[in-house]
């Protein structure tokens, strides 16, 4: 599906689940999102 954008951590090895870990990974994922909108000129 375009535009669609899933980040999950149910892959991740038990000990690295931790929220510091779920954090960064949302902080990441909402940059990519954000440079990929601003690069497509869909910002308003």
């Amino acid at each position: 599906v375009k535009g669609l954008y899933i980040e999950s951590m149910a892959q991740i090895y038990p000990e690295d689940r931790g929220t510091n870990y779920a954090v960064r990974q949302g902080q990441q994922m909402g940059k990519m999102i954000a440079e990929k909108i601003l690069s497509d000129g869909l910002s308003q």
